[in-house]
């Protein structure tokens, strides 16, 4: 802002830097004007006021506090303004508030019992959020200090020594990942009144056993999923290492979002599976097989990060949505007969393998390979006057990219 002079006496409302100056009844030799602020460490520097343009001095500063204003006296009774003229020595006394921040609420207190088990209250009941002891086979209470125990929270076992955990009736909520992360878990299980879970062989299942939602790490090296499933919940074989397998009478018809993330060891895919759900294979390193597959279609994520060698995909994929291979280092091809035709925007994001696309293909859309790796080729089966490259299909893509000549 800038400074304007004022003569004396002369009434001028300003903002911070307002000039101020003494009456014509002055003394002689002018008036000292003091400022108080309360505090050692704040100091604003004396006015003295001779007659000469003067100004208000910054308004002082504590952290901590909000400044309010300067005042006549100490109990803040009468507050100066910048219009009033002095006629004699004047102390000011600055009047402060102080600031209460707003804490972040932290949430409820994690407790811990004898055994290693951690939990947070949620109302009137407790959720298991991790384990630390040294027990390998751990049962889970149905009460902590009076209180049913009644969930246990995604990642709760990630990285525990729980080789088996038992789970009470109480527990009626198991969230997506509570057990996978756990690197020496075999066996889960439930009594058989459990109201909302069962297990077979260590394995957990929906309570009618339509649901496969959570097959431990360590259980097996081969697994038929059971004729019964219909659907294999989201993570329910992350990080597993099996061989996977579908019976002829499977009736399972999709695979959840991350159902098989990181999954490492082979899944041969019935005819049955026909929906792939967001992220099913990411980050797997498996070897798939799809046998008779009735797949049309694969959704975003799918095979986000895969990286598992060979992967043919079947005939009857007609499409593929972004980010369906992002990322993904494997060789990609597909079976002849092919009904796909287009290549959606990001489908092959960040690609870093090889690519043989069909000859049904006929056209590319915006950003389909965008900042695929120098590592990875794309080679179209057809000539590239026959499919339509959309301006940015290869925007900052630093593969090989190859067509028939």
């Amino acid at each position: 802002m800038k400074k304007l002079p004022i003569a004396l006496c002369t009434v001028l409302t300003m903002l911070l830097l307002s000039s101020f100056s003494a009456c014509s009844e002055r003394t002689p030799n002018g008036v000292t004007v003091t400022f108080d602020t309360g505090f050692s460490d704040v100091v604003t520097e004396p006015v003295f006021l001779d007659g000469s343009e003067k100004y208000m001095p910054d308004e002082p500063f504590k952290v901590g506090y909000t400044f309010d204003g300067w005042y006549y006296d100490a109990a803040y009774t009468r507050k100066f303004s910048a219009t009033d003229g002095f006629t004699r020595d004047t102390t000011l006394y600055a009047k402060w508030t102080e600031r209460i921040p707003d804490l972040p609420d932290s949430g409820p207190t994690e407790e811990v019992d004898e055994a290693g088990v951690h939990y947070l209250l949620s109302g009137e009941t407790y959720t298991v959020v991790s384990y630390d002891g040294t027990a390998t086979d751990l049962v889970l209470p149905s009460t902590h200090n009076g209180k049913q125990v009644t969930k246990i929270k995604s990642g709760a076992f990630t990285g525990s020594l729980a080789e088996s955990v038992y789970i009470p009736e109480a527990v009626t909520e198991i969230e997506n990942n509570a057990f996978s992360g756990a690197y020496y878990i075999s066996a889960l299980s439930v009594p058989p009144s459990h109201p909302s879970f069962s297990t077979k062989d260590g394995i957990l299942y929906s309570k009618d056993g339509t649901v496969l939602l959570c097959v431990p790490r360590n259980n097996r090296t081969e697994f038929a999923l059971p004729d019964a499933v219909t659907s294999i919940g989201a993570y329910a074989l992350a990080r597993c290492k099996c061989t996977l397998s579908f019976g002829k009478n499977s009736s399972c018809l999709r695979l959840g979002n991350y159902a098989l993330a990181a999954f490492d060891g082979k899944v041969i895919l019935s005819n049955n599976i026909s929906e792939l759900l967001k992220n099913a294979f990411t980050g797997a390193t498996c070897e798939i097989v799809f046998e008779n597959s009735g797949l049309t279609a694969l959704d975003m994520g799918d095979f986000d990060g895969y990286n598992g060698g060979k992967l043919v995909l079947p005939a009857n994929i007609d499409s593929i949505q972004s980010h369906a291979f992002e990322n993904c280092t494997a060789d990609v091809s597909f079976e002849s007969g092919s009904k796909l035709t287009a290549v959606s925007s990001y489908a092959f994001a960040n690609f870093a393998g090889n690519l043989t696309l069909p000859d049904s293909v006929n056209s590319v859309e915006n950003y389909a390979f965008r900042g695929a790796k120098a590592t990875a080729k794309i080679t179209f089966s057809t000539k590239k006057s026959q499919v339509t490259l959309s301006k940015d299909a290869f925007a900052l893509c630093n593969a090989v990219v190859e067509y028939v000549e």
